[in-house]
């Protein structure tokens, strides 16, 4: 293909984002359509809570993990109860991009790959520099062995069918990295069996324009690997999917899990907030619920999993715990820590609490989710070409396009102690505005939001918002001087494929261009997160652990409530583990129900 060629593509690419009100950043996030009623309705109702009930297992939370979870259960013969705290269901997972990672599943030949638990485990060995101890090799090991299982269980379950991604891992260049094919994504379907339940599902948040019903693989092909042949072939498939109701990415997964819980059986109470375990000789017994007025006890046989998310959205523990600082985090609002409280009441130990899912991120000023303040995770405004990252003293500090920029964000001074790349800033110029940022309301043939600062020169940009303009000039000029020959020696931008896949489509280089045409705008940036990945320690069955190293009875916590195994492995990469967690805790907890004696069966 010729120059011409590649900027005839890029035009129509630009107009067909144009026309849509959308890019990668937001179709990825927020994929949905209208519901229809086009296969049958569920005979669900809506049980209500009796003060004193006891069920075979409780789970406290309704995100993937948690959905996983109950259904692990009661396909074991467990009598289930979810309990969710708001009053719709989808947790934390609404908010990703609905992907499973899952290593050596039976979906990895559909895009040509291969894969061996020897592969998996070198990669997450690999890939986490600060884990690798006995429970952390026996959760990985617990995890790369079932998490295929886990798919297998769900197909046969419910109404989901996955399919595999040609995503590659984050750090795909490492010894048992995959270029493609452990990334899973829910094959589109229309779930008109959950008409009735419609207002149960939680929607994601829309960033900036129309929600179309894309699957993560033509987000890749199209809009990040485009070819307008590709685009012009998807159009109809985007209307069938959207006049026909189909769910795509998260809100796909979220209802196929959701119908599947419902279908077998599970009772699902919403607006049923779990905020203490009851706990009697060192063994969990059940739960104390805020539904209504007053709070009700119930008991669980078999026990209690804990699936309430993160707690980025409780002050005091994000003060207690992270050393770095959250302006506004990016996930659900009722991330709490009520999970994490709940351990703690339990003597539970506690690994990883100095970690979260850092991003940087922006505070656009029309962007709210369910009343509360949410962050803009950026993605293109880094990735794309024509623009750098500076901080106060007018200094580029780490690759832009890499996931470690909101840790080097974090970074403290050894000697003072404080931030020296806070505040910090993305500066880019025209040529940018051809690629659009979706996360910021940029789109190409568009005027730019009021809120985005603009400037005639560098040195205006740099007196407004208050650093060295000789400093920010030399760091742009080095950068262009290299830019230009599609080399970044000083932080080696966009060398690898993950970056490059996240670059910007038919530019002459995804992720580099010299900054040089005026005006330049300049947005602040600050770390958010998609959620914390400390929390109680557990077992390879994701038992919660004591402080003495000792399993806590009738205890367990699975999805991004405990410490995770993972650290920027994939997209998808908490999910995968989540699930699985959920799969192996429900499995674990139904069968200490049996052993009650008291486990109910499950209905086909």
């Amino acid at each position: 293909m010729n120059i011409q060629d590649k900027k005839s593509i890029e035009v129509t690419r630009r107009r067909f984002l144009a026309a849509t009100g959308a890019g990668a950043a937001s179709l990825a996030v927020s994929a949905c359509g209208p519901l229809k009623d086009s296969m049958g309705s569920w005979n669900a109702t809506y049980p209500t809570l009796s003060p004193g009930a006891t069920y075979d297992v409780i789970v406290a939370g309704s995100g993937g993990a948690g959905l996983t979870a109950a259904l692990a259960a009661r396909a074991n013969g467990a009598k289930v109860l979810l309990l969710e705290a708001t009053p719709k269901v989808g947790g934390t997972t609404v908010f990703s991009g609905g992907q499973v990672w899952i290593p050596n599943s039976h979906h990895m030949h559909e895009v040509g790959g291969t894969d061996s638990r020897e592969e998996a485990l070198e990669y997450l060995r690999g890939t986490s520099p600060n884990r690798g101890g006995a429970l952390d090799e026996e959760r990985w090991a617990a995890f790369v062995d079932n998490g295929p299982t886990m798919i297998r269980f769900l197909e046969e379950r419910t109404p989901l069918r996955f399919m595999a991604n040609t995503y590659p891992d984050s750090h795909a260049e490492l010894r048992g990295g995959k270029t493609g094919g452990r990334n899973l994504e829910a094959v589109p379907f229309a779930p008109g069996s959950i008409a009735g339940h419609r207002e149960d599902l939680r929607d994601p948040p829309k960033i900036n324009g129309t929600s179309l019903p894309v699957t993560w693989q033509e987000t890749y092909d199209v809009l990040l690997n485009f070819t307008a042949r590709k685009m012009i072939g998807l159009a109809p498939q985007i209307f069938y999917r959207y006049v026909t109701g189909q769910l795509t990415i998260a809100r796909a997964l979220v209802a196929g899990l959701y119908a599947g819980c419902v279908e077998s059986g599970v009772d699902v109470v919403l607006g049923a907030r779990v905020r203490e375990l009851l706990i009697a000789n060192r063994e969990v017994q059940g739960v104390r619920v805020d539904y209504n007025e007053p709070s009700i006890d119930l008991h669980a046989r078999g026990g209690v999993i804990l699936a309430t998310g993160g707690f980025e959205w409780n002050p005091e523990l994000v003060r207690r715990y992270l050393p770095g600082r959250i302006n506004y985090p990016a996930s659900n609002p009722a991330s709490r820590g009520d999970g994490l409280v709940m351990a703690l009441q339990a003597g539970a130990m506690l690994a990883h609490m100095d970690e979260s899912m850092y991003w940087p991120g922006i505070r656009n000023p029309k962007y709210f989710y369910e009343g509360a303040p949410l962050a803009n995770i950026i993605t293109t405004l880094c990735h794309f070409p024509h623009a750098v990252v500076v901080n106060r003293a007018g200094r580029r500090f780490a690759n832009e396009a890499s996931k470690d920029l909101a840790y080097a964000m974090q970074a403290r001074d050894s000697t003072t102690g404080e931030l020296p790349n806070l505040p910090c800033w993305a500066v880019f110029d025209s040529q940018f505005l051809q690629y659009g940022a979706p996360e910021v309301g940029i789109f190409p043939n568009r005027e730019v939001p009021s809120w985005v600062s603009r400037f005639d020169s560098l040195e205006q940009l740099a007196s407004h918002v208050g650093i060295d303009g000789v400093a920010v000039a030399e760091t742009v000029k080095r950068f262009n001087t290299s830019a230009r020959e599609g080399e970044d020696p000083e932080f080696r931008k966009g060398e690898t494929l993950s970056e490059r896949l996240y670059g910007a489509g038919g530019a002459p280089h995804p992720s580099l261009g010299p900054v040089e045409k005026p005006p330049f705008y300049a947005i602040e940036l600050f770390t958010t997160t998609l959620g914390t990945t400390g929390g109680p320690m557990t077992n390879g069955r994701w038992e919660v652990l004591h402080e003495d190293g000792t399993p806590i009875q009738g205890l367990y916590a699975v999805g991004i409530t405990p410490a995770l195994i993972t650290y920027h492995v994939s997209a998808g990469g908490t999910l995968g583990p989540g699930m699985t967690a959920g799969y192996l805790a429900g499995n674990a907890a139904a069968l200490r129900a049996s052993r009650s004696g008291n486990a109910r069966p499950a209905t086909a």
